[in-house]
């Protein structure tokens, strides 16, 4: 579900509304201290590594490298959180054929686990056994690329049992003369309460997001990345339909082109791999 709009969040910078709530926004009316808190505190920090197929791939020899690669980490002390698969839909790109996704605790984790992970020869011994099957990157910055992520609403339950899951990514950054002065009051008072009522009343059921702040280089020009989740493409479809052709949706969507100027979302199917 894509909804045309971004946000960010700054810890220093959000940490003021949290004694400042305007009860009176023109839509939607504050949060709740959960969900300020998922705001303004960071859940984990990503990794986006960039993976390129060998002429021996094949989907029953990427289960036994997925195992395979389970069962290694386990035996390291830091371990990554999550890993998943995220395959585009329609659009290529020539930098990677998909991207691997790794959900860590923190970056001091992230940091320890790979060193451990060299220091294991894991890598190698994957590529042994599966030669010529598949590329990731490992160079931070060129074909690796971390984000400081926030998720201010929680996975539906039961999300991601059925694969794949589907989501869109857009880069954004503030116009000129904004900035997050702009931002911060119109995602804190109006577009999450706004999300949260519409979720109360039945709609945007699959719908979740992380936003990705950029630890050093950006992929892609912008300010951060904004990852919308659905249960599939069909779910994100009718969901946009309803926003977009919505009062609540169309004063939101006015609001966010004055402060930002967003990509063009880019669309993924996504995989649990751990």
């Amino acid at each position: 579900m894509t909804l045309r709009l971004a946000a960010i969040f700054f810890v220093g910078l959000f940490m003021s509304a949290c004694d400042d709530r305007n009860q009176s926004a023109e839509i939607g009316g504050g949060l709740d201290d959960k969900t300020l808190q998922a705001a303004t505190t960071p859940a984990a920090y990503y990794e986006y590594l960039w993976c390129k197929r060998g002429d021996n791939w094949t989907q029953e020899t990427s289960m036994k490298f997925v195992a395979d690669w389970n069962a290694e980490i386990e035996k390291l002390e830091n371990i990554v959180q999550g890993a998943f698969g995220y395959q585009p839909r329609g659009e290529t790109d020539d930098r990677f054929d998909g991207l691997w996704a790794l959900r860590w605790a923190d970056k001091e984790t992230m940091t320890a686990g790979w060193d451990e992970y060299e220091k294991a020869g894991i890598n190698d011994r994957l590529q042994e056994k599966y030669p010529d099957h598949l590329t990731c990157g490992n160079t931070a910055g060129q074909d690796r690329h971390g984000f400081v992520t926030y998720q201010p609403l929680e996975a539906p339950e039961g999300f991601a049992s059925e694969l794949p899951y589907y989501l869109e990514n857009n880069f954004c950054g503030y116009k000129e003369g904004r900035s997050i002065d702009d931002f911060r009051p119109f995602m804190l008072e109006q577009f999450i309460p706004y999300i949260q009522a519409s979720k109360a009343q039945g709609m945007y059921k699959g719908y979740w997001f992380l936003v990705g702040v950029p630890d050093g280089v950006s992929p892609e020009p912008g300010d951060f990345n904004w990852i919308h989740f659905s249960t599939s493409a069909e779910e994100s479809a009718r969901d946009n339909m309803i926003f977009e052709n919505s009062k609540g949706g169309q004063e939101l969507q006015a609001k966010m082109l004055e402060i930002l100027d967003c990509s063009e979302p880019r669309r993924w199917d996504g995989y649990v791999i751990r």
